[in-house]
């Protein structure tokens, strides 16, 4: 058989010249179709794309064939080809783009729409928290404020309905008003699982934001913004004790610089001195610190429920959506509690904003809050989760420079130092982490040594 083999590559050695008739082409190409089909290891025929077009790119251990507008090119060393100059191959005529140059290709489009979904993502956590902070000058109803942003997400359900409905298969598209089979065909975590999942990560998300909202009012939007980004600090502390992380140096040492900060911005946020701090910045700042651990411990909870490897698009977002979903519920029974409850710092009827510039700020901080809880998803799976936390960290310098022009806040320079350190203790934390070690090449096959 491998006698039979030898020959027959011989023939096809010979007669590779005499491609400008075609006759032997066709042949050639089936031949060595079915040579890769039966003998793979021992002929050590490398499997390629086989290309639209009758022409062939095949290449074998120590002989390689080229067709392409009647160029032939061999590499043995005792067979001389015919040089022959062309003209450059363009999108009809060249025989097939390498891998390298089509994943550039396919990737172009993504690298913009990844800049825009960073955009999108850090100009809306910011212009929300500036919205919502301009509402409650005239309108502090943190429990409504947190309930009816965290709420606004709800509608990313049809939309993503709607989008498998115009753009998916036949049977989205004849599905009629089955929302609930079209997000479930598409979606990788099954959806009553993802309801579950998403039901336990609703109420800790809302938690969390009725302390940023409650903090918000007597905090500055950089000070809280800058507080915020501190979450990731918390995560790793939570990792450790919950994902059984080990410990690092390098990341102790960010998460104590990182802590160092959020203290110099919660004391110094105000501008004021430090004997005459007051108590009720403290106590903000405070919330602003519990604010961040509960968010730290709901991006801990979502790793441990559906895993940190998950970057479905349709997944993601429909899992924002039913965490809006499932905030009516403690919405209209917190609603009762607060509107009774006899301490006078928790109390809080059920009102709406009085005044239309009130309704459109409401309006324009859930809209926000949509594009923000939309994009984030979409950044991480366009980027990385790494390349998405480090944009987000672009908010503390501009929601500083939105209070500074919107506000004319002026703030300290311990307030600054914080910020940088903030930045600096996240930097190292992020820099510490393990990269993904690359999987492993494939085995190169021994070359075959009788007929090289």
């Amino acid at each position: 058989m491998l006698k039979l083999f030898r020959m027959l590559i011989e023939r096809l050695e010979r007669d590779a010249f005499d491609v400008a008739a075609g006759r032997y082409f066709s042949a050639g190409r089936y031949l060595l179709k079915g040579l890769r089909t039966r003998w793979p290891t021992c002929v050590g025929v490398q499997k390629l794309k086989r290309p639209p077009s009758p022409r062939a790119h095949c290449t074998i251990q120590g002989f390689a064939v080229t067709v392409h507008q009647l160029e032939v090119k061999m590499t043995r060393a005792d067979v001389v080809a015919p040089a022959a100059a062309w003209s450059a191959p363009t999108e009809t005529t060249k025989l097939l783009d390498p891998d390298v140059d089509l994943e550039k290709e396919r990737a172009q489009p993504a690298r913009y729409a990844s800049v825009v979904a960073l955009f999108a993502l850090i100009w809306s956590w910011v212009l929300q928290a500036e919205a919502s902070q301009s509402l409650q000058t005239s309108f502090n109803k943190p429990f409504f404020l947190a309930c009816f942003n965290h709420a606004a997400p709800v509608v990313l359900l049809p939309l993503v309905f709607r989008y498998y409905k115009v753009y998916g298969s036949p049977e989205d598209r004849y599905a009629g008003f089955d929302i609930v089979g079209v997000l479930n065909r598409h979606s990788v975590i099954p959806l009553p699982k993802l309801a579950r999942i998403s039901a336990g990560l609703s109420f800790l998300y809302l938690v969390s934001d009725f302390f940023w909202y409650g903090a918000l009012a007597d905090v500055s939007v950089a000070a809280g913004v800058a507080i915020s980004n501190s979450s990731p600090l918390f995560v790793y502390c939570l990792s450790v004790c919950l994902l059984n992380e080990h410990l690092n140096v390098n990341k102790i040492v960010g998460v104590f610089t990182a802590f160092a900060g959020v203290s110099l911005v919660v004391m110094f946020q105000d501008g004021s001195d430090f004997g005459t701090i007051e108590a009720s910045t403290i106590t903000a700042g405070i919330s602003m610190i519990i604010s961040a651990a509960l968010y730290a411990g709901y991006q801990v909870a979502m790793r441990l429920a559906i895993g940190d490897e998950i970057t479905h698009t349709s997944t993601l977002l429909t899992m924002a959506g039913l965490c809006g979903l499932f905030t009516f519920p403690p919405w209209i029974l917190g609603t009762f509690i607060l509107s009774e409850s006899p301490f006078s710092w928790l109390h809080e009827s059920l009102t709406f904003p009085g005044t239309l510039e009130g309704a459109l700020l409401l309006v324009v901080g859930g809209l926000l809050t949509v594009v923000f809880c939309a994009f984030l998803p979409l950044a991480i799976c366009w980027t990385s989760p790494l390349e998405t936390s480090v944009g987000c960290m672009l908010t503390i310098p501009l929601s500083g420079l939105m209070d500074t022009v919107m506000h004319h806040t002026v703030f300290s320079w311990e307030c600054i130092v914080g910020s940088v350190l903030v930045m600096g203790g996240f930097a190292i934390l992020e820099c510490s982490t393990k990269k993904k070690s690359p999987l492993p090449q494939q085995k190169r096959i021994p070359n075959a040594s009788a007929w090289a």
